[in-house]
């Protein structure tokens, strides 16, 4: 009694090469066509390439941000909130993982270029 058989074989080496073909792709083009988009009181405040360095300076009803994007990642580089959890976030370079800053109300997000929501 045979447990694999041939076909079994051909469909794992299938699927691994498929996941693998996928894996390649997204981590290739994994910045393509995303932007930072920051808010501030729930207000779009600018939306940036995530390609290219830059240092946003926010200042607000008596309350400084600075946010650093560098290296096709975004991280809170200064906030004169209390706790500075935003800032000890560090860099993010993926989509889905805000930066919040609840005592200033900034909010960083990236997104693709066809996301159209505002956070």
């Amino acid at each position: 009694m045979r447990l694999i058989k041939k076909s079994d074989i051909v469909l794992i080496f299938s699927l691994l090469f498929v996941g693998m073909l996928l894996f390649s792709l997204n981590v290739f083009n994994k910045n393509e066509g995303q932007e930072v988009t920051i808010t501030v009181e729930g207000e779009l405040f600018g939306v940036y390439p995530i390609d290219k360095d830059k240092e946003i300076v926010i200042e607000k009803n008596g309350h400084k941000n600075i946010i650093e994007i560098s290296n096709n990642a975004v991280s809170m580089a200064f906030s004169d909130c209390e706790t500075k959890q935003c800032v000890e976030m560090g860099k993010v370079s993926t989509g889905g993982v805000p930066i919040i800053c609840a005592h200033n109300k900034v909010c960083v997000i990236i997104t693709s270029k066809s996301d159209t929501t505002v956070y």
